[in-house]
């Protein structure tokens, strides 16, 4: 089978600021079948306090981060998944600064391409009201209850914006049961990649490198 070209990423942090913020948990997520969804997703000691509204929001407290692994225990699964795909994520700004800023505290460089699904949101479903991820997956009618925990993210962005692989843009294998949601709506991602990578129509979304 051909390898897929992207993997989707979700963080949660201790931070609202990606640049201080350190990650608490993570999720890489590579389609497959929905009984075959390659990845790792775990919780991730951050070496500090975790903030009050961290854990209200998240539901994440300070006793559940105990025993996890650190972050640069965690880098070199990452490092080693996302090697050569591109990272989709919704609001892709934070999740990857997050991550270059904690890799480069361990000593990694990464630099990967990406895709953010809260942008192609806002420029292929204007007429919606809000771009969040719930908003996409009531939009969709796609179940989704666990709101800021990085896995279930992770999942529902994959269930938003995986028919991608109809566009042949991202080049992901040509079945992928968890793409289905039967919504009977088409993902924010269905376009023909002359639409795109034309890089000309009104509204195209761009893959964009991150450095």
């Amino acid at each position: 089978m051909q390898r897929p070209s992207f993997a989707v990423v979700d963080v949660e942090t201790t931070d609202g600021d990606p640049r201080l913020a350190r990650i608490i948990e993570l999720a890489v997520v590579v389609p497959g079948t929905e009984e075959d969804l390659q990845g790792w997703h775990g919780l991730i000691d951050p070496g500090m306090p975790l903030p009050f509204f961290v854990q209200k929001l998240t539901g994440i407290k300070s006793s559940n981060l105990r025993g996890a692994p650190r972050f640069h225990q965690a880098a070199p699964w990452i490092l080693a998944l996302t090697e050569g795909r591109v990272i989709v994520a919704h609001n892709a700004r934070y999740d990857m600064t997050a991550l270059t800023e904690e890799m480069a505290r361990c000593g990694h460089s990464f630099q990967r391409s990406t895709l953010c699904t809260e942008r192609l949101s806002r420029q292929l479903l204007p007429h919606l009201t809000h771009h969040n991820l719930g908003s996409l997956c009531r939009y969709f009618a796609i179940p989704f209850t666990a709101a800021h925990r990085a896995y279930p993210d992770a999942k529902a962005t994959l269930a938003t914006n995986c028919p991608a692989k109809a566009s042949g843009m991202l080049r992901i294998p040509s079945t992928c049961a968890a793409c289905d949601n039967g919504s009977g709506r088409a993902s924010i991602m269905r376009w023909r990649e002359r639409d795109v990578c034309g890089g000309r129509a009104p509204g195209a979304a761009e893959v964009a490198s991150h450095r």
